[in-house]
C-alpha cells in the first residue's frame, strides 16, 4: 500500500525532544509514585483490618504493595468506604509522581535547551543583574552599597556640589540614559557616571532632547560645555544649575551681544615651544578650512601666511601690553594691497573656484587681466618699481623689521619671520592671489558683533575644569540654525581648544595617575555634526577620558556621522555606551541590529505519513538550531516611537541601550516634563544676561574695542 507523506513546520524558542533514556527516567518517576500509592494503601488497609491473619504473608506487618489490589477484589463490596479512602491515597501519590516527572522534565529540558540556545549565538536582552553589573541601575540598594553608584535620590532632591560627594570629596555626576521596567512593571531610571563616552542616535523629533539631554543637565552636577542649538537648553536649565548645582554659568553666543566673550588668541600657549606652534597651526587651519576639505595652492600659502600673522600679533600685543586681536591683523592686511589689484584678485579667485577659470587657462587669464590693469594704470605708476613693491608688501616688511630690531621678541621662533619672508619673495602676480585668499579667512571678523565677542576673554578654557573659585562651570555655546554657516569655524575653534588645552600632562603618584583638575567636564554635543567636522574630536576620544573629560554626542543617524568624518570613522567605535531610538535610516537600523548580536532558536519540523486513503499512519518530529538577529533591521525601524499630538509629546517611546561588555537593554524613554523632580527644576527661571559670570578680570590697559575695529569697520 502506497503512503503519501505530509509535513508541517513550526518554529519555537527553546524546544527539543527528550532522549529515550531521559524518557524512561521520567516514566519511572511516575510509576514510582503509583507504587508508593499502592504501598501506602496496602498499609492503610492492613492497619484498619488489625493485621488479621487472613490478610496473608507479611514481614513485620509490612505487606507487598499488590495485596491492596487483591484485597479490593475480595472485600470491596463488604467495606466500600474503606477501599474508596485507600483509592484516594493511590490517586494522590500517583498524581504527585506525575507532577514530579513533569517538573523534572521541565528543569531538565531548560538545562539542555540553554546549551543549545548558545550554539549559533547567545545574545539576549539584559536582565536586572546585567544592568546592575553595568552600573546603570542606581536604584538597587545592594548594588549601590557595593559600587557607590550615582546617588539618584540626592540628585533629584537638588543637592548641590557641596552636599553630593563621594568618599574622595568629589562631585558625583551622571548622565541620564533612560528607563527600564522590571518584571513587576516598575520603571527604573538608568544613569551612567563612569568615564566612558556616550553616543545617542536619534532622528529629529524623536525625543532625544526631552529624554536625555535636558535630564542630563539636571543629573550631571560637575562642569559642562554644551552645544545648544537654538538656546533651549540654556532657557530650561541655567537657573537650576547656577542656583542649586552651584555652577559658574557662561554663555558664548558669537552672533549676539551681551553674553560671555572669548578670544581664541588668548588661548595660545605662548612661550611654550611644545605647544605654541601647534596651537597656531591648528587654529589657522580650522579658521581657513573648517570642513577639512583639500585646499588649492593659493589657500595653502595663505594659511601659512595666517600662521605667521598670528605668531607676530600675539607677541606684538604682549610687548605692548595689549590684547591680541584678529581685527588688528585684518586692519594691516586691508591696507597691504592696492584696491584695484585686490579687487582683481578677488574676481579671479571667484572665477577659479566656480570653475569659470581652470588650471589650464589660469596663467593666460591672469596675464591678460593684469596686462589690461597695467595698461590702464600706466600713467599713474611710480617710476620706482622697487619702492612700489615694498609699499604693496608693507605688512610683511614690517614684521621682518620688528623682529630684527627687537621691537617684537625674537623668541617667537622662525614661524612669523619665515612666513613673512615667503610672502616678500612671492612674485607680484601670485602675491595678489595669496593675499586675496588670506583676506577671505578674515571675512568672519568683519561682522561687528562677532568682532566684539572675539575681542576679549570673559573666561578661559581652563576655567571649565579649574575655575579659581573651585566651582564647576557650565558653558552654553548657543548658535541659531541660520547662523551655523557663519559661526562654523568659531565653534570648531572653541571645541578644538577645549580638547587640546584640557588634555595636558598627567601626573603620577604611587605608580598610578592622579587627577590634575578640580572638576570633571562633560562635553555635551547636541547635534554635534551641525557645526561641521571637529578635527580634534576623533583623535581626542580615545584618550580624553583619562583627563577627566566625558563626551556625550548626539546625532540623527550613522550616515550623518559618516558624512562629516568619513566611512571609516572611529568615533562610534570609541563610544562604550550607545543609545538608539527607532530609526528612519536603513543603515542605522542595520547598525542597531548588528550591535544587538545574534541569538539561537530551535526549529521544530513535524512530518506526517498517511496512506492513500488519507489515514494517518505515523508522525516524525525533528529539531534544528538556527541563528536569528536579536532584533532585525525592520524591527529596529519599528520600535515604538513617542506619541506626538500636535506640538506636544504625550507618551514616551522605546529605547535600546548598548553598554560595552554587557547585553543590550530594551528600555523606554522618560520625559523630563512628566517627572515631577525634573519639571520642578526646569521651571526655575532662566538667567538674565546680568547674572552670567565673568571669570577673567578686565585689563584696563587694553585699548577700547572701538579703537581696534575702527580701521576695518569704517
Amino acid at each position: 500500500m502506497s503512503k503519501r507523506p505530509a509535513s508541517s513546520q513550526k518554529t519555537q524558542q527553546s524546544k527539543q525532544p527528550i532522549p529515550a533514556k531521559e524518557s524512561l527516567i521520567l516514566f519511572g518517576i511516575s510509576v514510582l509514585g503509583l507504587l508508593i500509592g499502592l504501598q501506602k494503601a496496602t498499609q492503610y488497609l492492613a492497619y484498619h483490618f488489625n493485621y488479621h491473619s487472613s490478610l496473608g504473608w507479611h514481614c513485620a506487618h509490612i505487606y507487598p504493595f499488590w495485596d491492596s489490589i487483591l484485597w479490593d477484589i475480595w472485600w470491596n463490596n463488604t467495606y466500600p468506604q474503606l477501599f474508596n479512602d485507600a483509592l484516594w491515597q493511590v490517586t494522590l501519590c500517583f498524581t504527585a509522581g506525575v507532577i514530579c516527572a513533569a517538573l523534572s522534565r521541565h528543569f531538565f529540558f531548560r538545562k539542555k535547551a540553554h546549551a543549545i540556545d548558545t550554539l549559533h549565538g547567545s545574545a539576549h536582552w539584559a536582565t536586572q543583574e546585567d544592568i546592575e553589573n553595568a552600573d546603570l541601575l542606581p536604584t538597587s540598594e545592594d548594588n549601590h552599597k557595593k559600587k557607590a553608584s550615582f546617588n539618584l535620590k540626592a540628585a533629584l532632591q537638588g543637592k548641590s556640589n557641596k552636599s553630593v560627594k563621594t568618599e574622595k570629596k568629589e562631585t558625583k555626576s551622571a548622565i541620564f540614559i533612560g528607563g527600564w521596567r522590571d518584571k513587576k512593571g516598575i520603571l527604573h531610571p538608568l544613569l551612567h557616571s563612569g568615564p566612558q563616552h556616550t553616543m545617542i542616535l536619534a532622528p529629529t523629533r524623536s525625543g532625544k532632547g526631552v529624554t536625555n539631554v535636558i535630564p542630563t543637565l539636571f543629573t550631571w552636577l560637575s562642569s559642562v560645555a554644551v552645544l545648544d542649538i537654538k538656546g533651549e537648553l540654556f532657557a530650561l536649565t541655567s537657573g537650576w544649575r547656577k542656583k542649586y548645582a552651584n555652577n559658574n554659568i557662561l554663555v558664548f553666543k558669537p552672533m549676539a551681544r551681551g553674553y560671555s566673550r572669548w578670544n581664541p588668541l588668548e588661548e595660545i600657549r605662548i612661550g611654550k615651544e611644545e605647544y605654541e606652534t601647534k596651537d597656531i597651526q591648528v587654529m589657522s587651519h580650522i579658521f581657513a578650512n573648517p570642513n577639512g576639505t583639500p585646499v588649492d595652492h593659493w589657500m595653502d600659502a595663505a594659511i601659512n601666511g595666517f600662521q605667521g600673522l598670528i605668531a607676530y600679533e600675539i607677541y606684538r600685543a604682549k610687548a605692548a601690553g595689549e590684547t591680541p586681536s584678529f581685527l588688528k591683523i585684518d586692519d594691516r592686511l586691508s591696507a597691504a594691497l592696492p584696491k584695484d589689484e585686490a579687487d582683481l584678485w578677488e574676481n579671479i579667485a571667484d572665477l577659479y573656484h566656480n570653475g569659470s577659470v581652470t588650471n589650464e587657462n589660469l596663467e593666460q587669464f591672469v596675464d591678460e587681466k593684469f596686462s589690461a590693469l597695467e595698461a590702464s594704470n600706466a600713467g599713474q605708476k611710480s617710476n620706482d618699481s622697487e619702492d612700489e613693491e615694498r609699499k604693496k608688501k608693507k605688512v610683511w616688511y614690517d614684521i621682518v623689521r620688528d623682529i630684527r630690531v627687537g621691537k617684537v621678541p625674537a623668541d617667537i621662533g622662525n614661524l612669523a619671520l619665515k612666513n613673512a619672508q615667503d610672502f616678500i619673495n612671492t612674485p607680484s602676480r601670485e602675491y595678489g592671489s595669496k593675499m586675496s585668499c588670506l583676506g577671505r579667512i578674515f571675512t568672519v571678523f568683519r561682522n561687528k558683533i562677532i568682532a566684539e565677542n572675539l575681542g576679549k576673554c570673559d573666561f578661559h578654557i581652563n576655567d571649565l575644569m579649574n575655575a579659581e573659585n573651585g566651582k564647576p562651570t557650565t558653558l552654553y555655546i548657543i548658535v541659531e540654525p541660520t547662523d551655523l554657516d557663519t559661526a562654523q569655524n568659531i565653534i570648531n575653534i572653541l571645541f578644538n581648544t577645549i580638547l587640546i588645552t584640557l588634555c595636558k600632562e598627567q601626573k603620577f603618584e604611587g605608580g598610578r595617575s592622579v587627577k590634575n583638575y578640580k572638576n570633571r567636564l562633560l562635553l555635551l554635543l547636541d547635534e554635534f555634526t551641525a557645526p561641521g567636522k571637529i578635527p580634534s574630536l576623533p583623535r581626542a576620544i580615545p584618550y580624553s577620558a583619562g583627563y577627566g573629560i566625558k563626551i556625550m554626542m548626539v546625532a540623527q543617524s550613522i550616515n550623518q556621522i559618516k558624512q562629516k568624518y568619513g566611512d571609516k570613522e572611529e568615533i562610534s567605535d570609541n563610544c562604550n555606551l550607545k543609545i538608539t531610538f527607532a530609526s528612519n535610516s536603513v543603515e542605522t537600523a542595520e547598525y542597531i541590529s548588528k550591535q544587538a548580536g545574534t541569538t539561537t532558536i530551535v526549529k521544530e519540523s513535524t512530518s506526517e505519513s498517511r496512506s492513500a486513503s488519507g489515514k494517518l499512519t505515523g508522525t516524525n518530529t525533528s529539531y534544528t538550531e538556527t541563528s536569528r538577529p536579536l532584533i532585525t533591521p525592520d524591527e529596529a525601524r519599528r520600535l515604538k516611537s513617542p506619541i506626538i499630538k500636535g506640538e506636544e509629546m504625550v507618551a514616551p517611546g522605546e529605547v535600546i541601550i548598548f553598554p560595552y561588555g554587557y547585553s543590550a537593554i530594551r528600555g523606554e524613554q522618560i520625559l523630563y516634563f512628566k517627572n515631577p523632580a525634573f519639571l520642578k527644576r526646569a521651571q526655575i527661571p532662566m538667567l538674565e544676561k546680568e547674572e552670567i559670570d565673568v571669570l577673567v578680570e578686565n585689563n584696563s590697559n587694553h585699548p577700547p574695542l572701538e579703537q581696534l575695529v575702527a580701521g576695518i569697520l569704517n
